[in-house]
C-alpha cells in the first residue's frame, strides 16, 4: 500500500481520541471509492485481446459499440458518485469556483442537447450520458479528495493496470511477436498514457516526499512507455514530466539535466551502432516502427483522415453532427475504403470534438481546459497548493499533447476519467496540503 503522511507541517495534530475514528472512516470511504472506480474502469477500458495479439488492433463490438456490462459499469460509477456527494464530506478548504464549474456543466448540457440535431439520436443520447457520468464523477472527485489522495489513486490504479498487463503478456508470450508492442489490457497507445500517468503521479509525489521509491516507480513506468513504441505517448510524457521537474531545479541543474539527457541519448545510439547492423539502429531510432509508418508526413495515415473529416465538418461547423454520431457505420465504411484500414475515430481529440459538438462545444471545452491550465500554473508557485498545481498541470500537458494524434483523453476510459478529475480539481479551490484523510 502507499502510505501518506500529513503534508502541512504547520497544522496542529488533533488528539488520537478525536482523530482516529474520523481518519479510519475516511480511509474506508477512500478505498471503497477506489475499489468501485477500479472495477468500473477495468470493465470499460480493459480488453485481453490486445495481450493475445501483441498490441495489434482490435476491432469488435467492445471497441466500437456498447454492451450490458459496460452500461452497468457506468451506472455503478454514477451511483457511487451520487452516494459520495451525499455521505462523504469534502476535503478541507474546498470551495466551488463557479467560473470553471459552470462551463463544465455547460458541456454536459450541450452533449445531451445535441441529441436534437444528431444524425443518430439514440447513439448520441447514450454517448452523452456516458460522458456526463464521467464528468460528474470527475467533479465529485475534485470536491471530495485532496491532491495527495488523487496522486495516490493514480499511482494505485495505473500500477494495478500495468501489473495485470505484464502478467497477461507473460501468460500469452506476446513478446515473441515480430512487430511486438507492449499493450496488455490496453491498446499500446493507451497503455503509453497509462504508464505516463503513473510516471507523472510518482514524480510529483517524489518531489513532495523525497521518497526514492516514487522515483524508481516513475523510471519503471517510463521504461514501459518506451516498450509501447508510442511516439506520441513518449514525447507527451517526457514533456509533462519536464513541467514537474523544471521548477524544482535551478538554472545550472536544468542545463546539466538537458546535457545529461543528450549525452545519454547519443551514447546509447553510438553503442547500438557499434554492435548492431545499420537497419537495426534505424529501427531503434524509430521506436521499432517501419519507415512508412514513422514518416511524419504520413502520420500513420492520419492526414487523409483529418483532411476528410474537416471537409465534412465544414458542412455543420456550428453544432457538429451530434455527440458520438459522426462515426456511423456508413461513414466508417467510407473511411476504411479511402484509407485502406479500419478505424473507429479521427485519431485527434481536437478534430473529434469539432465533428461531434461543433465550434461551440469545441470552444467551450478548449477554453475550460486553458482556463484550468492557467489556474494550475498559479497553484504551482503557491506553497499551499503546489502538489495539486504540479500534478494537474502535468496531466493537462499530457492530455493537450496526446490530443494531437489520439482521442483517449476525451473518450470513455481511464484517461477521460483522469482528465475529468483534473478539471474537477480546478473547479474547487482549497489547500492540497490540508487533506482531511490519510491514505495508508
Amino acid at each position: 500500500m502507499i502510505s501518506s503522511e500529513a503534508m502541512d507541517r504547520h497544522v496542529l495534530a488533533t488528539s488520537p481520541a478525536t482523530s482516529s475514528p474520523a481518519n479510519s472512516l475516511s480511509r474506508q470511504n477512500y478505498w471503497l471509492m477506489m475499489i468501485v472506480i477500479f472495477s468500473v474502469l477495468i470493465t470499460v477500458s480493459g480488453e485481453i485481446e490486445y495481450a493475445k495479439n501483441g498490441g495489434d488492433e482490435v476491432y469488435d463490438e467492445l471497441t466500437v459499440g456498447s454492451n450490458f456490462t459496460r452500461q452497468a459499469a457506468f451506472l455503478v460509477l454514477a451511483l457511487s458518485s451520487v452516494l459520495g456527494t451525499m455521505f462523504v464530506p469534502p476535503a478541507t478548504g474546498k470551495r466551488v469556483y463557479w467560473p470553471l464549474l459552470l462551463p463544465f456543466i455547460g458541456l454536459i448540457v450541450l452533449g445531451i442537447m445535441s441529441t436534437i440535431w444528431s444524425d443518430l439520436p439514440s447513439m448520441t443520447f447514450k454517448r452523452a450520458m456516458v460522458s456526463s457520468i464521467i464528468i460528474f464523477s470527475g467533479i465529485i472527485i475534485g470536491r471530495l479528495w485532496d491532491a495527495k489522495q488523487f496522486a495516490c489513486a493514480l499511482i494505485t490504479l495505473s500500477s494495478v493496470f500495468l501489473l495485470i498487463s505484464v502478467l497477461l503478456e507473460i501468460y500469452y508470450r506476446s513478446y515473441f511477436f515480430e512487430e511486438y508492442r507492449f499493450s496488455g489490457i490496453f491498446h499500446p497507445s493507451k497503455q503509453a498514457f497509462n504508464c505516463g500517468l503513473l510516471a507523472i503521479a510518482s514524480t510529483t509525489m517524489y518531489f513532495e516526499t523525497k521518497r526514492r521509491g516514487y522515483l524508481a516507480l516513475a523510471l519503471l513506468a517510463l521504461a514501459f512507455v518506451l516498450l509501447t513504441k508510442s511516439r506520441t505517448g513518449l514525447g507527451a510524457t517526457c514533456i509533462a514530466l519536464a513541467t514537474v521537474g523544471w521548477v524544482h531545479f535551478n538554472w545550472n541543474q536544468r542545463f546539466l539535466s538537458l546535457v545529461a539527457v543528450l549525452l545519454v541519448g547519443v551514447a546509447t545510439l553510438g553503442a547500438l551502432g557499434a554492435f548492431l547492423p545499420k537497419y537495426e539502429l534505424e529501427k531503434v531510432a524509430l521506436l521499432g516502427r517501419d519507415e512508412e509508418s514513422a514518416d511524419p508526413r504520413k502520420l500513420t495515415g492520419r492526414l487523409p483522415i483529418w483532411s476528410t473529416a474537416l471537409e465534412e465538418f465544414s458542412e455543420r461547423p456550428i453544432l457538429g453532427f451530434g455527440y458520438g454520431a459522426f462515426w456511423s457505420k456508413k461513414r466508417l465504411g467510407k473511411y476504411e475504403r479511402l484509407n485502406g484500414w479500419a478505424l473507429t475515430h479521427s485519431h485527434s481529440a481536437y478534430i473529434e470534438a469539432l465533428v461531434n459538438v461543433g465550434a461551440i462545444g469545441f470552444s467551450i471545452g478548449l477554453g475550460l481546459a486553458l482556463f484550468a491550465y492557467q489556474r494550475f500554473w498559479r497553484m504551482k508557485h503557491d506553497r499551499q497548493h503546489r502538489l495539486a498545481g504540479h500534478l494537474c498541470f502535468a496531466i493537462l500537458t499530457l492530455a493537450f499533447l496526446a490530443g494531437i494524434t489520439e482521442i483517449a483523453f476525451i473518450g470513455d476510459g481511464y484517461e477521460a476519467w483522469t482528465l475529468a478529475c483534473t478539471l474537477g480539481f480546478a473547479c474547487f479551490s482549497g489547500s492540497s496540503m490540508e487533506g482531511r484523510a490519510e491514505v495508508s
